[in-house]
């Protein structure tokens, strides 16, 4: 019994490992450079009290992301817009700032552990939608009620 679930252990943590590492080399393939407003991206660091990470450009990819747990970046698509940009940026950095790489990574250690139980995969799977939804709450809590239906627009019209 016990090498049953060594073995379900190891395969789940490669799969892991694996995909995670696709991911990354990816993303790094897709970087068309460097986020250009330096100067507004410093400021909103400094105004939402978050160490700035790189920004780069990426095509083509769906929607902006925070990729990496140790030397994190954030990835925005080549199409988003000027306008958008700040917003997209905040979301990110609401990740970064509520460590969100990290839970994900104890989400991923539990489902290794716990590999042969549903449940544990279904509260990961719940777990990652909470903190998207949280992150959400984060940007739009100081923002206008006019604000928040552009957020809420921009957040309709982009792909997940």
């Amino acid at each position: 019994m016990i090498h049953l679930y060594a073995a379900g252990v190891l395969a789940v943590s490669g799969w892991f490992v694996l995909s995670n590492a696709r991911f990354r080399q990816k993303m790094r393939a897709l970087r068309v450079g460097p986020y250009g407003d330096r100067e507004a991206y410093e400021a909103l660091c400094q105004r939402m009290k978050v160490k700035p990470v790189p920004v780069y450009y990426a095509d083509p990819i769906p929607s902006a992301c925070l990729v990496g747990v140790v030397r994190p970046y954030i990835l925005l698509p080549l199409t988003a817009k000027p306008q958008e940009s700040e917003l997209v940026l905040m979301h990110e950095l609401c990740h970064l700032k509520a460590r969100d790489p990290w839970w994900g990574l104890a989400r991923n250690a539990c489902c290794v552990i716990h590999w042969f139980n549903p449940l544990v995969w279904l509260a990961a799977w719940l777990s990652r939608s909470d903190q998207e939804m949280a992150c959400d709450e984060r940007v739009i809590q100081p923002m206008s009620d006019e604000e928040r239906i552009r957020h809420a627009c921009l957040l309709y019209t982009s792909p997940s």
